[in-house]
């Protein structure tokens, strides 16, 4: 898996960290696993996944209050750009062993999805409406007071 970093500073901000899956290959193919607690730091409530997404789509595009999300490209490629108020990153992730885990209130926006895209992402919190911040200027004034 490749992962390509742009943003000010060349790395991702702080709140996403890049997490390598434990893998194991041999003759019969590979097998990638996680241990949620040792490596995420949490036991995942909820999964979704992000499939038969036009290639001009914008997904995400929020942050979150409470919930941690860790993102995984199970099959093609997405970019997604982040921001905490105070920096930009961008990161184009693609299918293989490691993924990303975004910390509460950072903005996460979604796009250049490959042609096939299927994107995993595990939750650390159920769904909860109240959870998300939908609106950029409220996010950013919620960060910068």
């Amino acid at each position: 898996m490749r992962i390509h970093e742009k943003g000010s500073s060349g790395v991702l901000i702080p709140g996403v960290q890049i997490i390598e899956l434990d893998s194991h290959i041999d003759e019969r193919g590979s097998l990638s696993y996680l241990e949620f607690e040792s490596k995420l730091g949490f036991l995942p409530k909820r999964f979704f996944y992000l499939s038969s997404i036009s290639k001009d789509a914008i997904r995400g595009d929020h942050a979150h209050k409470e919930c941690l999300q860790f993102l995984i490209a199970l099959r093609g490629s997405v970019s997604i750009q982040f921001d905490d108020g105070l920096r930009t990153s961008a990161i184009h992730l693609e299918e293989g062993n490691k993924g990303l885990l975004v910390r509460p209130m950072i903005w996460a926006k979604l796009s250049e999805f490959s042609t096939q895209a299927l994107i995993l992402v595990l939750a650390s919190h159920n769904y909860d409406e109240d959870d998300y911040l939908r609106d950029y200027s409220q996010y950013k004034a919620l960060v910068n007071a």
